[in-house]
Parts: structure tokens; sequence; C-alpha cells
């Protein structure tokens, strides 16, 4: 007998089981889906091993030698109009480069629009 004001428990369900039918709903499905359309260009660059140098050379040399000019002290002249949030990700990538001591400029292009296209895939999945 239970004290009045108190309700029974359901009987334990296995979350497993949830978690299972959580993932198969039409939302999870969508999201899934939009998550490997956003990355697909990510997708295409690893799968045909492109060099950026290549396809993207003119944007890639802007934005890597603002950054270089920016570490190296020359804060006067450096504007960047468009891309804050990318512009600290890509400080954190010349940081990172650096730190890993890659010191050829083709491997450096290379990493910073490989690492670039990563970060910003993720972080466009992950909003």
């Amino acid at each position: 007998m239970q004290p009045a004001g108190y309700q029974r428990l359901p009987a334990k369900t296995d979350v497993r089981v949830g978690f299972v039918k959580k993932l198969v709903e039409p939302q999870s499905i969508f999201a899934v889906a939009i998550s490997i359309l956003f990355a697909l260009p990510l997708i295409l660059i690893l799968v045909t091993r492109a060099e950026y140098l290549v396809f993207a050379n003119e944007s890639l040399a802007y934005r890597y030698f603002a950054c270089a000019r920016i570490w190296e002290g020359d804060r006067r002249t450096v504007w960047l109009p468009q891309g804050q949030l990318l512009t600290v990700l890509q400080h954190c990538i010349w940081w990172l480069l650096n730190l890993l001591g890659i010191h050829d400029l083709r491997m450096r292009l290379q990493s910073f629009g490989l690492a670039t296209t990563v970060l910003t895939t993720l972080l466009g999945i992950a909003l």
C-alpha cells in the first residue's frame, strides 16, 4: 500500500531504445543529410586530393598573407573587411602551423587552406 500523494514510478525502460528511435526520426535524418551536403566541398577536396594553391590561389593568398603580416607586426595597413570569426580561426591555424614547425610554403598554404575548410565545415555542422 502506498502513502497518499505518491505515485508509482513506471517500470525502467532501456535508454538505448529511445536513442535509436530518435536517430530514425525525420528531423534527425534531415539534419544528417544537411550536414553531409554542407560537408560536400570538404569531402570532395579530400577525395580528389585537391591542392589549394591551384584552385583557390587568390583568396588563399589574401587570407594567408594577411595573417602573416599581422603576425610579423604590420598592424597599420592590414584590413580585412569580412569574417572576423574566420580571421580569428585562421590566426589560430597560423599559430598552430608555427607550433608544428611547418616551414615549406606550399605545405603551409595547403595546411592553412585545409584546416580552414575543416574548421568552417565543423562550425557550420555544429550550428
